[in-house]
């Protein structure tokens, strides 16, 4: 019904000027980049963060933090004294 109204108010407009056309030509290549770019984003955004459960683990993540302080408060305070 909707797709019907507009076909019929398309065929009763009145002739598109030159410049109204290359407007709605530019409006419509905007769109279309846009879509484009987030469909993009929405694909970057899937393999950044899959659903198939994959969480971080905070666990390996402290232990890392604090093995690399540690190795860099022992190389920051030089070679011990016998």
């Amino acid at each position: 019904m909707l797709i019907a109204r507009l076909r019929a108010t398309l065929e009763s407009a009145e002739p598109v000027s030159d410049a109204q056309a290359k407007a709605l030509k530019t409006h419509h290549m905007a769109i279309a980049m846009v879509v484009d770019l987030e469909t993009l984003l929405a694909k970057r955004g899937a393999q950044a963060h899959p659903k198939d459960g994959c969480a971080l683990d905070l666990d390996a993540a402290r232990s890392e933090i604090l093995r690399r302080i540690a190795r860099l408060k022992t190389a920051l305070s030089g070679p011990k004294a016998p």
